[in-house]
């Protein structure tokens, strides 16, 4: 590849990138499978949202051939078509706002073990051992804190098997085993019936790939954005396994959104008017 298309595959990889990071429907599923299926699942989706992208290169590719072929004139039009769908997902992406609130968070607050019920708990032996235990026998009295630790043990107990109980049951409800053919269907499915991709692969090339770069070359780009896209998704699989990186993206995900959207807004207005 020389040095006119390496620039034009720059632009076109850098773009592509901007818009499969965003979050969308293919992130929305690819973080669905890696928290409900596990890291494998995720990664086997992962290689199916890459192949199922090769359906949206062979018809595009084959379709404005075959547009150029017929009408030269509507190219231009075809840009700026192009360029009004890249404008509109960056504003879409620019006015992403923060999350009304985190449902793992509401599960947390929910939970007696760990909410504002557990300090009465820790209070309670404080409060009564005085009244109940000092009037009965003077030697009870000179050991308040053996029955407070008895007394605190007891109760928490009962609260940390809960506890456990609680954990283990969600770690049982939140992966649940998945084959390898639905983990891929899940993927290829997902990204090759999204009909945003199919406006996505006109906008990119209509508006950055010149019609004098060979077929070859454009089917080089196409191929390439299908290896990223895997790429991507698996790093997505991997972090979002870990349940603090979900927890911190989710709370603060909407601000890398806004930035990506600004950066595809530039390249549209670039198209249009330089």
């Amino acid at each position: 590849m020389n040095s006119p298309y390496l620039t034009e595959f720059l632009s076109v990889a850098l773009v592509h990138l901007l818009a499969v990071v965003s979050p969308g429907s293919d992130f929305a599923v690819a973080v669905r499978q890696a928290v409900q299926h596990g890291r494998q699942a995720g990664l086997i989706s992962a290689v199916g949202f890459g192949l199922g992208m090769l359906v949206h290169v062979v018809y595009t590719l084959i379709g404005l051939a075959a547009l150029l072929r017929t009408v030269p004139a509507a190219m231009r039009a075809a840009q700026l078509v192009g360029a009004a769908y890249l404008a509109w997902l960056a504003i879409h992406f620019m006015r992403s706002a923060p999350p009304a609130g985190d449902p793992l968070d509401a599960d947390e607050t929910a939970d007696p073990s760990t909410g504002p019920a557990s300090p009465g708990y820790s209070h309670r032996p404080y409060q009564q051992a005085p009244s109940s235990r000092s009037v009965q026998s003077p030697a009870l009295a000179t050991q308040p804190a053996q029955f407070i630790q008895s007394d605190r043990s007891a109760q928490s107990e009962p609260s940390a098997r809960s506890e456990q109980c609680s954990q283990s049951e969600q770690s049982t409800r939140s992966v649940h085993t998945q084959s390898t053919r639905q983990a891929f269907l899940t993927g290829f499915f997902t990204n090759a019936t999204n009909p945003k991709a199919t406006m996505f692969f006109l906008a990119v090339f209509t508006t950055l790939v010149s019609p004098q770069t060979p077929l070859e070359i454009q089917t080089l780009y196409g191929l390439w954005m299908c290896v990223a896209t895997s790429i991507w998704f698996a790093i997505v699989a991997v972090l979002f396994s870990h349940e603090a990186v979900r927890r911190r993206f989710l709370a603060h995900g909407y601000w890398f959104e806004r930035i990506m959207g600004a950066f595809l807004l530039a390249f549209a207005l670039k198209l249009v008017f330089f």
